[in-house]
């Protein structure tokens, strides 16, 4: 089956900050528990240039933040600009649960290839279930208006 294009395109992600801190020497450890941090707000974001205004999700990820020993430490804050038309109640929740699952697998990816002095086993994130941060981003958005 021909897979057909989501009414969802990610237009661009933005890296606005990134720390990452690799420790070689903390993968020897065995049972790595990785700490993942990720956090989103929903709104939308103009790029200067062309004055055009984009559904946006901005995010910030911090892996083993407050953790003494880990492989690796990272955060990253950006934004994720996206092509939907809003007026579509459907496509609004497909910006908010399919974007925010966009954008942590282009988080992990984007932190696999970064780790790259580590081996495999240390440096990939863990699935994650996100129901709880859409939650939390769309409950803030709530009392914000």
């Amino acid at each position: 089956m021909t897979a057909k294009p989501s009414p969802l395109q990610l237009k661009n992600i933005v890296i606005l900050e990134e720390r990452i801190g690799i420790f070689p020497q903390e993968c020897q450890k065995k049972a790595i528990k990785v700490n993942v941090d990720f956090q989103v707000k929903f709104g939308e974001a103009e790029i200067e240039e062309s004055k055009q205004k984009f559904p946006a999700i901005s995010f910030l990820l911090k892996v083993n933040e407050k953790k003494k020993k880990a492989p690796f430490k990272a955060y990253i804050n950006g934004i994720a600009l996206f092509d939907i038309d809003l007026n579509d109640e459907k496509n609004k929740r497909l910006l908010v649960i399919n974007g925010t699952v966009l954008i942590f697998g282009f988080l992990r990816g984007y932190l696999f290839a970064k780790l790259n002095l580590l081996p495999n086993e240390c440096r990939l994130l863990p699935a994650v279930n996100l129901i709880g941060v859409i939650e939390e981003a769309l409950k803030e958005e709530q009392e914000q208006n």
